[in-house]
């Protein structure tokens, strides 16, 4: 069976961009690993592409804020791209970072490419306590989730956190049930603020998914801490990247 082709973006201070080729390996995916140079000069990379991933880091060293100078540099390479590969419907995934990206770029939750920041409905601010969160945390899965949480809906699962800048803020004048009616997963606790718990947002088509914890980082059961008390099964990880392999059939 051939393996498609997932671009994995890279450089620009990004650095789990190799946790997450070896999670789209595990997962039945050919990772293709790219700048967003790569993509400017060579704009078929995108035209082809069914899967581009953002990955976890701290592109630009969160200067201004997390995402956003990315986020700049993106729009100005990759415009009229971007908006045809999200009208197109094809997939795209955020991690932590990578999530900051899509909602400075108005990507998520609109689920298409915005010109302008006033346009965004959603931010990602300094979480409430303040500090850097590098923990483990558990999340509720909505029951009603598909597409990448399919036949996890209504589970409880595991993940890594590491956000200085994970806290889900509204616009004032942003109606809140539709926001929270596209967020697929949600922490168990308060761990930064965030609007309703929200951890991840889905875009309308569901083919776009942004979320602040790592599933790259939980793909192997010994990766967890509890490693040894854990029941044999896919770890939590492993099952969205799988998840996303399915989408594709």
């Amino acid at each position: 069976m051939t393996k498609p082709d997932a671009l994995v973006l890279r450089g620009d201070g990004i650095n789990c961009e190799e946790e997450t080729v070896y999670a789209l390996k595990l997962s039945q995916f050919n990772p293709v690993r790219v700048t967003c140079l790569d993509l400017k000069e060579q704009p078929t990379l995108l035209k082809r592409a069914q899967v581009i991933v953002f990955p976890g880091g701290f592109s630009f060293g969160d200067e201004v804020r997390s995402g956003k100078v990315l986020a700049v540099k993106l729009r100005a390479y990759l415009q009229e791209a971007l908006q045809e590969y999200t009208s197109a419907g094809r997939l795209m995934l955020g991690i932590c970072n990578g999530f900051q990206v899509l909602v400075q770029l108005g990507i998520l939750p609109s689920g298409r490419l915005l010109l302008t920041d006033g346009e965004r409905p959603v931010t990602l601010a300094h979480n409430s306590g303040g500090k850097f969160l590098d923990r483990w945390v558990k999340l509720s899965v909505a029951p009603q989730a598909t597409g990448f949480f399919a036949g996890m809906g209504g589970s409880t699962i595991s993940l890594p956190v590491r956000h200085g800048e994970g806290r889900l803020v509204l616009r004032q004048e942003e109606d809140g049930s539709k926001i929270a009616a596209l967020s697929p997963l949600r922490y168990e606790s308060d761990i930064n603020g965030s609007y309703d718990r929200i951890a991840a947002l889905v875009s309308d088509k569901g083919n776009i998914l942004g979320l602040m914890p790592h599933p790259e980082c939980f793909v192997r059961t010994s990766q967890h801490p509890q490693w040894t008390s854990l029941p044999e099964c896919e770890p939590d990880g492993l099952k969205l990247f799988t998840n996303m392999r399915a989408m594709l059939s």
